[in-house]
């Protein structure tokens, strides 16, 4: 299997991962959080609800899910790959509405909106830099 494929394979995986992960029920712990455990602790805020590492994760989530669309659909439609990621987060706060265990708001989907905006941006710089070959 080439690198290509490779690659191809990973950006389906991460689109998918995301959709997955954003439209699965959560359910909140059972038990106190053991707080020495550090990884615990960092996973726990990003997983259930209030926890102060959320907004920056639903920030970098779309971030990811650009540079996914980017490798699979070319760079000539970075455009139409910042649309998909608005229309995605859009449809992903709709259906949490109805999902128990998950909570759509507002200010998610900005965050959502802002990260894919930022990778947007930081792909144009990077084009307009030459980093990109």
């Amino acid at each position: 299997m080439n690198r290509r494929r490779i690659g191809q394979i990973g950006a389906i995986l991460s689109i998918v991962l995301y959709a997955t992960a954003m439209v699965i029920p959560r359910r909140l712990p059972k038990e106190d959080l053991d707080t020495t455990n550090f990884l615990k602790q960092i996973f726990h805020q990003i997983l259930y609800y209030g926890g102060s590492l959320e907004p920056a994760a639903n920030f970098i989530l779309l971030m990811s899910v650009f540079a996914s669309l980017i490798y699979l659909l070319g760079r000539s439609k970075a455009l139409a790959v910042f649309t998909i990621c608005l229309l995605l987060s859009a449809a992903v706060e709709f259906f949490q509405k109805f999902i128990p265990g998950r909570v759509s708001s507002l200010q998610d989907l900005l965050l959502n909106c802002l990260g894919a905006l930022f990778a947007f941006l930081l792909y144009k710089i990077a084009l307009k830099a030459n980093f990109l070959k």
